[in-house]
């Protein structure tokens, strides 16, 4: 998967780039719960997802923002997580 003498950071990214090309549905959980913000993994997988068009379930307490390209919409997933 990743070539040999990769640094751990480029290793981690290119992990993460293979596995959203071959998902079907990936499901994000990207808060951290002490200040609600994103981490940079979970910015690598939805914006990974949204160039591979990848369908995406996030779990969140703010939606990510709305654009042209995509649309956000609530839901739940069998009726265990909201998101």
């Amino acid at each position: 998967m990743v070539p040999e003498g990769l640094p751990p950071k480029a290793a981690l990214h290119r992990r993460t780039l293979w596995m959203v090309k071959r998902c079907s549905l990936a499901m994000l959980f990207p808060e951290n719960p002490h200040d609600n913000s994103w981490g940079k993994g979970s910015r690598v997988v939805y914006k990974a997802c949204l160039y591979h068009l990848k369908p995406l379930f996030v779990v969140c307490s703010v939606p990510p923002p709305s654009a042209i390209h995509y649309h956000v919409l609530p839901s739940s997933r069998f009726g265990v997580v909201e998101g």
